[in-house]
């Protein structure tokens, strides 16, 4: 990868040259290697996701939380990415619940994250599944929320 097409000075310029590369076989590859760089770019990350195959998009979306755990948006698509999969051998009930508790882990005390909080706690209800074990901070994350909401 030519890193100094990556530098931040370059950035308009490479969003300019990626965006004229849709449609051809390069434009995913650019992508995936803007995102290396800048992880944090969200609106390519959807595109990824829109262009890729679910096997293909998923190996993205645990790359994208390897670099950023702390993307509330990451979080939110992978989850909802989950949630909606067909594949309910790699998404059954016990990954999604997993999965929710490294979320809220990493973002649980953001303050957007209040609709994570609430989809996890429906799960957890839902499907009758043991609230022990979550992230410690878990239940103090959410006893904090409620003192703002009273």
């Amino acid at each position: 990868m030519n890193m100094s097409k990556y530098d931040l000075n370059n950035f308009e310029q490479l969003t300019k040259t990626i965006n004229e590369l849709k449609d051809t076989p390069q434009y995913q590859t650019e992508i995936e290697g803007l995102l290396n760089v800048y992880p944090q770019c969200f609106g390519y990350f959807q595109i990824l996701m829109k262009i890729m195959s679910p096997e293909a998009f998923l190996s993205v979306v645990e790359l994208q939380i390897s670099r950023s755990s702390y993307c509330r948006q990451t979080w939110e698509t992978y989850l909802s990415f989950a949630e909606n999969s067909e594949d309910k051998e790699t998404f059954s009930t016990d990954t999604l619940a997993a999965l929710y508790k490294a979320a809220l882990s990493n973002i649980g005390s953001e303050w957007l994250s209040g609709s994570l909080w609430v989809r996890y706690f429906d799960l957890l209800s839902e499907y009758d599944l043991d609230y022990s074990g979550g992230p410690s901070k878990c239940f103090f994350e959410l006893g904090r929320r409620m003192k703002f909401i009273i």
